[in-house]
């Protein structure tokens, strides 16, 4: 095989990476169920082959699993009901979103950092200073942990502009 350049053999990476994205589970689980499982998929891939995310990030690829992929996400924001054109808008910022949580998974393995560095930080701030962060940490809510909820989260509220976006006509 000829590639022609280093963005060919980038895009031929990760196409090979998506090779292992998984089918979607059948209609007896909700659409977004399974669009967060796909995407939870989408992330693990890149979690597991550093650099991957930053190829992700900066190629655009066409290979047939690529298109497979763009092809079950579609699938799956038109059960939902998502009209064609926001449905391609959709899927560019859903995959565009946990592209940068793998990136910056990423980032943090490369150098070393871990979020204990943030975590020490703001055990330390005066109250009376940063209130909100002070209060919010001290609920647990800064652990610098949780992709499945971060995902989760981001589908329903990104889904949800755009079904938001749709009603407003």
């Amino acid at each position: 095989m000829y590639l022609a350049n280093l963005e060919e053999l980038y895009a031929l990476m990760l196409d090979q990476a998506l090779a292992e994205m998984p089918p979607t589970s059948g209609r007896k689980r909700g659409w977004r169920d399974r669009l967060k499982d796909y995407l939870a998929s989408y992330l693990s891939i890149l979690n597991k082959r550093p650099g991957l995310a930053h190829v992700a990030m900066s190629t655009i690829s066409a290979g047939p699993n690529t298109l497979r992929m763009w092809e079950v996400l579609l699938g799956l924001l038109e059960e939902g009901g998502i009209d064609a054109e926001e449905r391609v808008a959709g899927v560019d910022m859903l995959l565009l979103h946990v592209t940068a949580m793998a990136a910056e998974e990423d980032n943090r393995r490369s150098v070393g950092h871990d979020f204990k560095r943030v975590r020490n930080a703001l055990a330390v701030v005066p109250r009376k200073d940063f209130p909100r962060l002070s209060t919010l940490f001290e609920q647990g809510l800064f652990s610098g942990s949780g992709d499945d909820v971060a995902i989760g989260w981001a589908v329903d509220v990104i889904v949800g502009g755009i079904l938001a976006n749709k009603h407003r006509g």
